[in-house]
């Protein structure tokens, strides 16, 4: 078995899947479970006598954690009022084929609430790869917390998203300090700026 263009490209939805093996080949996972189904592909030829090595000698209990999503960290400010609301953010992310990208994303939509904040989050997605978080996508969702001064709260607060793109879905989960009404939501479009990173893959096995 030979890897290739259409083996990289294999989805979360057509199992089983070929997830790159630092560069040795591709080995094979169930796309439901994570779990490898099958010994290194490339054998002797991937200059590694245990052909299990790529999942620690374990594959029933070892699972594919990375996968194929993206993960990001990063900061965010936000702000709404009269009707309307906006984002900025940066982060960096990683995705299951161990590709790093700096990443910033501007957005602006609708929003019920008043108020502005700033604060940290994490982003996780199914998309393949972190170029695919790259363009146009939506981005919904609310935020609460504060201290409550009649209708006006200062303090920490929390926000769920839903983020969506061409091809992928995601969450997003933000700790936040600000000024504003207790409650926000919001329905924006967005769209991200991506810059691939050189970073040593620590995550690799």
């Amino acid at each position: 078995m030979s890897p290739g263009p259409s083996a990289a490209s294999c989805s979360l939805q057509v199992p089983p899947r070929f997830v790159p093996a630092n560069g040795r080949g591709f080995y094979i996972s169930d796309a439901d479970t994570g779990r490898f189904t099958a010994l290194d592909p490339l054998g002797e030829k991937g200059g590694d006598n245990d052909w299990y090595g790529y999942c620690l000698d374990d594959p029933i209990n070892r699972a594919d954690v990375w996968g194929l999503w993206t993960v990001n960290v990063g900061g965010t400010a936000s702000a709404s009022g009269f009707g309307v609301g906006g984002t900025l953010s940066g982060s960096i992310g990683r995705d299951g084929e161990g590709n790093w990208a700096l990443q910033g994303t501007a957005g602006a939509g609708p929003a019920a609430g008043y108020g502005i904040s700033g604060g940290i989050f994490t982003q996780a997605t199914n998309a393949t790869h972190m170029d695919d978080l790259a363009g146009k996508g939506t981005q919904a969702g609310w935020s609460i917390g504060g201290l409550p001064i009649t209708k006006f709260k200062i303090g920490p607060g929390i926000g769920i998203d839903k983020v969506f793109g061409s091809n992928y879905s995601g969450d997003i989960l933000t700790y936040n300090y600000g000024a504003g009404a207790p409650f926000e939501t919001h329905a924006l479009k967005t769209y991200t700026k991506s810059m691939d990173l050189h970073v040593p893959d620590f995550f690799g096995q």
